[in-house]
């Protein structure tokens, strides 16, 4: 002890000695915690994913994250009360993450932190298109999104250059098809290269690795978040993740997945959004094939977990004479909303040729429900007697 005050100056600052005591403090507790944990492995009691996520809980209490545990009602009421001061005092009833489209946006009033939100739909009716519309938006400082939010967007079915491609459609308005077939000008290739530059230059950040356990999108999330403080997680899609816990369970492993999804949102604070299948269900049905909350595949836990469920529906899939009144238009349909008004329905234009969702016209819209009424359901009747 002599020796330590007889080595610094008088005077010095400090903060450098304080950094190495506390660095090596961190290293013997990161021993210490794989040394017990490699105790309890050699019982074979329990499964490696719980083993795993209490390491991560471990490791990130030892880098200073602070613990979770109870708290006075009046920390959780003083939160609420300045989110409320804030909506009172802001200029827009958007108090959440913007998608971009507005009348989404109004009905949800963005996507706020802690939520879990699904997006499902039939295979092709646009789910990733709808995923990668909202990064980019929600990523891209506008007008009407004077604050925009780092993304973490993990996509566990498409390839980083197929991710790369739909993303430079989507922002140039070149179709996809001419740029993967390269039938584009000079002038076209001017322009993609011109928004590639603006596209590098937001937050957005991919994670293609496929079969992606719920451990290890825990743990990569979790450290995005503190890299570059990620306001938004996208998963596409759930189904492809793993659960290793669950055995050879797919139902509890679905479940297993949904709700390690919930946690994730409630611990970065962040909202997330997570793209789902559906079943075969709608398209047994003896009225138009509009899904339902029932229908989400695999396992009625994504609905309990959920905060929000989006459902997609394309009428034009199912209607053998499709006319410019229901073409490439998407209805949302909002099942499920703890915090707003459920079963209403949001329309949007798909633009196909780029993979790109936009908000949809009023003159559109009541052209789409006119339709709908006086003419789908009675040629939805005819074919399903014929069928019979």
């Amino acid at each position: 002890m002599a020796s330590l005050v007889d080595g610094v100056l008088e005077g010095q600052d400090l903060n450098p000695y304080i950094d190495i005591v506390l660095e090596d403090y961190k290293k013997r507790k990161v021993i210490e915690e794989i040394e017990r944990i490699k105790e309890r492995i050699g019982t074979d009691l329990e499964s490696a994913d719980l083993i795993i996520n209490e390491l991560q809980e471990k490791l990130f209490s030892i880098s200073g994250e602070k613990p979770r545990g109870f708290i006075h009602i009046e920390e959780a009421t003083d939160e609420a009360l300045e989110f409320a001061e804030a909506a009172k005092n802001s200029t827009s009833s958007i108090t959440g993450v913007r998608t971009g489209l507005s009348d989404l946006d109004h009905l949800t009033t963005g996507f706020h932190k802690g939520e879990l939100i699904v997006i499902a739909g039939r295979p092709g009716t646009g789910k990733t298109a709808l995923a990668l519309t909202i990064a980019l938006n929600a990523a891209t400082r506008t007008g009407n999104n004077p604050d925009p939010v780092p993304v973490a967007f993990f996509s566990l079915e498409m390839s980083k250059l197929q991710l790369g491609l739909r993303m430079l459609s989507i922002k140039s308005q070149i179709p996809m098809e001419r740029i993967r077939s390269g039938s584009i000008d000079q002038k076209d290739m001017e322009k993609l290269v011109r928004i590639q530059a603006e596209i590098s230059q937001l937050p957005i950040y991919v994670d293609t690795t496929p079969a992606l356990t719920t451990a290890e999108l825990l743990a990569r999330a979790r450290r995005i978040k503190k890299e570059k403080n990620i306001g938004l997680v996208i998963v596409d899609y759930l189904q492809l993740m793993k659960a290793p816990g669950a055995r050879d369970n797919r139902v509890m492993e679905v479940s297993l997945i949904s709700s390690s999804l919930k946690e994730l949102a409630k611990r970065l604070e962040v909202p997330v959004v997570a793209l789902s299948q559906l079943n075969r269900e709608p398209e047994k049905r003896h009225s138009l094939p509009r899904p339902r909350l029932s229908d989400l595949r695999e396992s009625g836990t994504i609905e309990q977990d959920a905060d929000t469920v989006l459902l997609l529906y394309r009428d034009e899939f199912y209607d053998n004479d499709p006319t410019e009144a229901n073409r490439n238009i998407t209805e949302v349909i909002v099942a499920k909303q703890r915090s707003g008004p459920q079963g209403k329905t949001v329309l949007l234009l798909f633009k196909s040729e780029y993979t790109l969702f936009v908000n949809l016209v009023d003159e559109a819209k009541h052209r789409y429900w006119e339709y709908m009424e006086n003419v789908r359901e009675s040629k939805f009747r005819r074919k399903r007697k014929t069928q019979e």
